[in-house]
């Protein structure tokens, strides 16, 4: 199942329209869940990249330090 269809299965087929809402308001309110749920998505698929190259890097060199310093990327915490 793609992203998009389980998301609409939980999400989107959910979202009824307001009575006090038009046609364009109720694709408004559609469009911004889905922009909120691709943003999350987005931003779990960079903490998993950016663990897997920590992960790889941290083996006894400096590299870790330095993507924390040179990317502000904090490879020892938890990602959400």
């Amino acid at each position: 199942m793609s992203n998009f269809q389980k998301w609409w299965n939980d999400t989107g087929s959910a979202i009824v329209p307001l009575r006090i809402h038009d046609h364009e308001e109720h694709a408004k309110r559609v469009a911004q869940a889905a922009w909120v749920a691709a943003g999350e998505q987005l931003q779990k698929e960079r903490d998993e990249a950016r663990r897997e190259v920590c992960e790889f890097e941290a083996d006894g060199s400096d590299c870790a330090k330095e993507l924390s310093l040179i990317r502000g990327w904090d490879c020892f915490k938890d990602f959400k």
